[in-house]
């Protein structure tokens, strides 16, 4: 069944039902297409399916800026809280020029990680999780959290166990420059 694939059963419990939906809907796709046509194109579909999941998770790896990220966290139905972290001049105690921040191969999963301990420990609407990945100048977005929820009070308390767990695993490579 739908739900034993597991994009679909190891998403947070809110997500599942949409997440399914988007398989279901490259599914109906890919049968349509090979009954008609005779044609195999499940490995296309296969990659929109998973960055749609990207996209109903909202885990974040690359460049975005602020507006954009709260752009993407949809209905405002309650409170919003983001949390933006910039790149400072000083890490470690000592003066730095920028930072690189690179991917890891465990990155994402980290993020889908501190993502779904959010969704099940706190009553949230919607979750992003963004991390800049690249080479900063001091002052550039660094890593954000964005949280929706009904009460402001969740929301601050999501928002920071969210950034609090970044900080703490650590989903990429920073190196101090």
């Amino acid at each position: 069944t739908i739900f034993k694939v597991a994009e679909v059963r190891n998403a947070p419990k809110k997500l599942r039902g949409k997440i399914a939906r988007a398989l279901a809907a490259k599914l109906a796709i890919a049968a349509r297409v090979d009954y008609y046509r005779g044609e195999f194109i499940g490995d296309l579909l296969k990659e929109e399916f998973l960055k749609r999941v990207e996209e109903i998770k909202m885990i974040i790896m690359g460049r975005e800026d602020e507006e954009e990220l709260f752009s993407r966290i949809g209905k405002k139905r309650g409170s919003v809280v983001a949390y933006f972290g910039y790149v400072r001049e000083f890490a470690h105690g000592r003066k730095v020029r920028g930072i690189i921040c690179g991917e890891k191969r465990e990155s994402r999963e980290l993020m889908e990680k501190i993502e779904k301990e959010i969704m099940e420990k706190f009553p949230v609407e919607r979750v992003i999780l963004y991390h800049s990945v690249g080479s900063l100048k001091i002052g550039e977005l660094l890593a954000a959290v964005l949280v929706s929820s009904l009460h402001r009070q969740e929301a601050f308390e999501a928002c920071r166990y969210g950034i609090d767990r970044i900080k703490e695993l650590e989903p990429v490579k920073r190196e101090e420059f």
